[in-house]
C-alpha cells in the first residue's frame, strides 16, 4: 500500500470511500454475503475503467448481524458525491459511502480493508471481533 499511496495514487484526479452494507443485521450466512457483492460487482461491470474496490465478507454464519459487509473503493473524480454512472447502478444504495481521509485518520483503515487484515478500527460496531471470512476485489 505504501507504494500505491507513495506513487500511483493521485489525489487531484481520483478519491478513496469506505463503504458499508446498511443492512448487516440481516446477513446470516457468509456464503450469501458474498453473493450479495458477485451480484452487485455483475451490474457494476461496466465501470471497471473508473472504480477499484475490496470489499470483505466479516464474521461466521449464525445469527441475524453474525455476518458484516465493508470495503473500499478508488474512485475516478475527486468531488463529494459519488460518480451519477456509480449511483444508478442497482444496490448501489444498500452501502453507506463515506469519502475517506486518506492524508489522516482514515488512512490506517483504508489500508486494512485492502489488505484484508488488521484492526479495522473506524469500520463501527458491525465489524468489531469479526473475523475475515472472504473478500473480493472489483477491478
Amino acid at each position: 500500500m505504501n507504494q500505491i499511496w507513495d506513487t500511483m495514487f493521485d489525489p487531484n484526479g481520483y478519491s478513496v470511500w469506505i463503504v458499508r452494507y446498511r443492512y448487516n443485521h440481516e446477513l446470516t450466512k457468509t456464503f450469501m454475503s458474498a453473493n450479495l457483492l458477485n451480484g452487485w460487482f455483475q451490474r457494476m461491470d461496466h465501470l471497471r475503467k473508473y472504480l477499484f474496490g475490496s470489499m470483505i465478507v466479516f464474521g461466521t454464519s449464525g445469527e441475524p448481524g453474525s455476518c458484516a459487509i465493508g470495503g473500499a473503493f478508488i474512485v475516478r473524480g475527486t468531488g463529494d458525491s459519488l460518480p451519477e454512472p456509480l449511483t444508478e447502478v442497482e444496490d448501489t444504495d444498500l452501502y453507506t459511502w463515506t469519502k475517506a481521509d486518506i492524508h489522516g485518520k482514515d488512512r490506517d483503515l483504508v489500508n486494512d480493508l485492502f489488505a484484508w487484515e488488521g484492526k479495522f478500527e473506524g469500520m463501527g460496531a458491525d465489524y468489531e471481533g469479526k473475523p475475515v471470512a472472504t473478500g473480493k476485489n472489483f477491478k
